[in-house]
C-alpha cells in the first residue's frame, strides 16, 4: 500500500552514500581553508612568501633592474645587473669583519618569515655568524593586509632603543602564534608584557609604543626593500665578496632554484636575492661558495 512502503538499502550502497560525503567535506574544506578554523595563508607555498605589497623594481644602482656590467663573452658576470643593498639602521648580530653579509626584510606576522627564522636562520647563526663569516640584519617589510605586523615592527623598534632589538625580535617570532591571535587591539599590552620580561623599562617602551616614535625608519625600510625588487616576505640579500667567491660555483647553485633566486653585483660583491623561506640547505649552499 502507497503509505506503508518500506525503502530498503544495501550495505555496499550506504558505504557509497558515506564515500561521496567524505569527498565531499575533503573539497568544501580544500576551498574554505578548513571550514575557516585555519586562516588561509597569502603567498606561494612552493617557496614560502607572504605576499600583498607591490615592490618596485628600481632604476638605478640600488635598484633591481639597473645597469648590467661585464659584457665580455668569458665573464662568469656578464648580464648580471648592478644592485647595493644597505644594511639599514637595525642592529648588526655578528661580527662587522665578517666576509658575508645577510640583509634580511621580514614581516613579523608573516608565517614564512617566522618558519625561516625558527628553521634556517638559527643555523645560520650557529654554523655561520657566531663563526665570525657572516653578519646579520634585519629590515623591517610588515605587509598591509597583517593587521598587527605594523604594531609588531614598532616593538622591536622600541625594544632596539634600550638595547635589546634582537632579544625582542626572537621573542616575536617564537611566539608569533600566540600574539598574532589577538586583537590589533590587545597587541600592543602583550608586546610591552614581552618587554618587561625582557628586562627592559615599561615606561619608555610604552611611550615609545604610543607615540610611534619609529614609524619613518619603519616605512623607509619598506620603501627602500620595494626600491631592491622586495615585494613579499622574507626577502633575503646574501653579500658576498667576489673576491673570496666562486662564480661559477654560485650561478650553478642560484640555477638549480629556479627564480626565487636572483644574482646581484656592485663593484666588489656579488648578491644573490633569496625571495621565500627556503630551507637551511639552500643559504648553506650560496654560503659555501665563499672562501672564509
Amino acid at each position: 500500500m502507497a503509505g506503508n512502503e518500506t525503502i530498503t538499502f544495501s550495505k555496499d550502497h550506504i558505504y557509497g552514500i558515506f564515500i561521496v560525503a567524505l569527498v565531499a567535506l575533503l573539497a568544501l574544506s580544500v576551498f574554505t581553508s578548513g571550514f575557516g578554523i585555519m586562516p588561509a595563508k597569502s603567498g606561494n607555498t612552493s617557496t614560502g612568501t607572504c605576499t600583498g605589497t607591490s615592490g618596485s623594481t628600481g632604476t638605478g644602482s640600488t635598484g633591481g633592474t639597473g645597469s648590467t656590467a661585464g659584457t665580455g663573452s668569458g665573464d662568469p658576470l656578464a648580464g648580471i645587473n648592478t644592485l647595493t643593498v644597505s644594511p639599514g639602521d637595525s642592529p648588526i648580530d655578528g661580527q662587522a669583519s665578517a666576509p658575508v653579509t645577510w640583509v634580511e626584510f621580514s614581516d613579523f606576522q608573516c608565517p614564512y618569515c617566522s618558519r625561516l627564522y625558527l628553521q634556517t636562520d638559527n643555523l645560520i647563526k650557529s654554523n655561520y655568524v657566531v663563526t665570525g663569516k657572516v653578519q646579520m640584519y634585519f629590515r623591517y617589510f610588515p605587509l598591509s593586509f597583517h593587521d598587527k605586523a605594523n604594531v609588531a615592527a614598532l616593538a622591536a623598534a622600541c625594544a632596539n632603543a634600550q638595547g635589546k632589538f634582537w632579544e625582542m625580535h626572537n621573542k616575536l617570532f617564537t611566539d608569533q602564534t600566540a600574539w598574532s591571535s589577538l586583537s590589533a587591539s590587545e597587541a600592543p599590552a602583550t608586546f610591552e608584557g614581552y618587554a618587561t620580561g625582557l628586562g627592559l623599562d615599561g615606561t619608555k617602551f610604552a611611550s615609545c609604543m604610543s607615540a610611534n616614535t619609529y614609524a619613518t625608519q619603519i616605512a623607509a625600510d619598506e620603501t627602500e626593500g620595494q626600491s631592491y625588487g622586495v615585494q613579499g616576505t622574507p626577502g633575503v640579500f646574501v653579500i658576498l665578496p667576489k673576491a673570496k667567491t666562486d662564480i661559477a660555483t654560485l650561478k650553478t647553485v642560484v640555477g638549480s632554484y629556479g627564480d626565487g633566486m636572483t644574482l646581484f653585483q656592485d663593484s666588489d660583491h656579488i648578491t644573490v636575492f633569496v625571495a621565500g623561506a627556503y630551507p637551511y640547505s639552500a643559504f648553506s649552499a650560496i654560503l659555501n661558495t665563499v672562501t672564509y
